[in-house]
């Protein structure tokens, strides 16, 4: 079977070039897939790119003008995956250079869709959209790379380890200095009430300062089995939390961080800021995943160690193997790439009886009016 290969045109923001990842992953079930990732850095505006390339001005120009790039730095490819608003002209520009076919993870925003093969997107309002494909956000941590089983979480099970991922202030999230402390005494008092030890990781996002008072508090605490300070191991160690704990408490910034706890089929409990306002496409896809029983969300201002059990014995972690639906949606619309032998691999996947999920709300949501090439 021939090795396809994919670019990856990263931001180089983990919470975007992991949802790539994830596109890859769920093609590797069909194929092998080699990648090659290319870092690209916008020289223009969006919307000022986005007209240009709606008035398909020549490829090799707008990646020239608009990201410093020459037609020759761009190598033969079989697709082009991104994710990420500062790589959507870039992307649809290697496609119309290569003539790859290319997929968008996110919000084509002023993008026209004729610009891409597949948008996969995780709101139900763009779900109707031309090209575009309804998903959970991908993600390559399943429960196979992650070699663990999860049931789920009950009051009579008693809970040995947990993860808190940490993240930072975003658009639609701003955290108050008590509110970290906050989340730092709970898993103290978590640890000396239930037994509870917790699995912890910051995320870039995150402020050095609350960074530097976590790693202050792993270094004294029984309470903390560890602490993976992204600052120091660097970025795609989700894993070794994820890995090792029974269910998660998530700072609610990241819905990307939250997919990829519910992709890994782990109970997922986000928590909220009281500065805490999502556009109306986000709180849907919130509302889609606690739709589902994969996530539930508290205040910060009201997480002890009860309410902790109570909100997390509500959870029912994902069953469904993600990847290989994401895998059949690309074998649909990417058929070239996947159907060139005698299909076998190919028609299985499709043909597998698949579960689904909770179908998402039926009613539209209001929507809100120098490169570095490595091989891998």
């Amino acid at each position: 079977m021939r090795t396809l290969t994919a670019l990856l045109l990263s931001d180089d923001r983990p919470g975007h070039y992991h949802l790539s990842e994830g596109v890859i992953a769920a093609a590797q079930r069909l194929q092998p897939v080699s990648v090659l990732r290319l870092v690209v850095r916008r020289r223009w505006s969006g919307s000022v790119l986005a007209a240009f390339t709606n008035a398909h001005f020549p490829a090799d120009w707008l990646l020239r003008v608009g990201y410093g790039l020459s037609a020759a730095q761009i190598p033969h490819v079989d697709f082009v995956v991104s994710a990420g608003a500062e790589t959507l002209a870039a992307n649809i520009a290697v496609a119309r250079l290569t003539g790859a076919p290319n997929i968008f993870c996110g919000s084509l925003r002023r993008y026209k869709p004729d610009g891409l093969r597949l948008v996969l997107t995780s709101y139900a309002s763009h779900a109707q959209r031309p090209r575009h494909v309804m998903v959970l956000k991908p993600s390559a941590l399943n429960r196979e790379a992650l070699g663990r089983r999860f049931n789920g979480v009950s009051l009579e099970a008693p809970l040995r380890e947990l993860g808190l991922l940490i993240g930072g202030d975003s658009r639609e999230c701003q955290y108050q200095v008590g509110e970290w402390q906050r989340l730092l005494d709970l898993v103290e008092r978590a640890h000396q009430t239930l037994g509870v030890r917790w699995h912890i990781s910051n995320s870039r996002r995150t402020p050095a300062s609350v960074s530097d008072l976590v790693a202050q508090h792993a270094a004294h605490s029984s309470g903390i089995a560890s602490f993976v300070d992204v600052r120091v191991a660097g970025h795609g160690t989700l894993d070794r939390v994820l890995g090792r704990v029974h269910a998660v408490l998530c700072t609610d910034d990241s819905s990307t961080m939250i997919s990829e706890c519910v992709s890994a089929g782990i109970p997922v409990l986000g928590a909220r800021p009281i500065l805490a306002r999502f556009t109306p496409v986000e709180q849907g896809y919130r509302q889609y995943l606690a739709d589902n029983g994969w996530y539930r969300s508290v205040p910060i201002a009201d997480l002890t160690p009860q309410t902790l059990l109570d909100e997390l014995a509500h959870i029912r972690p994902l069953t469904e193997d993600t990847l290989e639906k994401l895998a059949a949606i690309l074998c649909e619309h990417l058929p070239e790439l996947f159907l060139q032998t005698d299909g076998k691999v190919a028609q299985k996947i499709i043909k597998s009886k698949l579960p689904l999920s909770v179908p998402p709300p039926s009613a539209p949501l209001p929507f809100p009016p120098a490169a570095q090439l490595e091989t891998r």
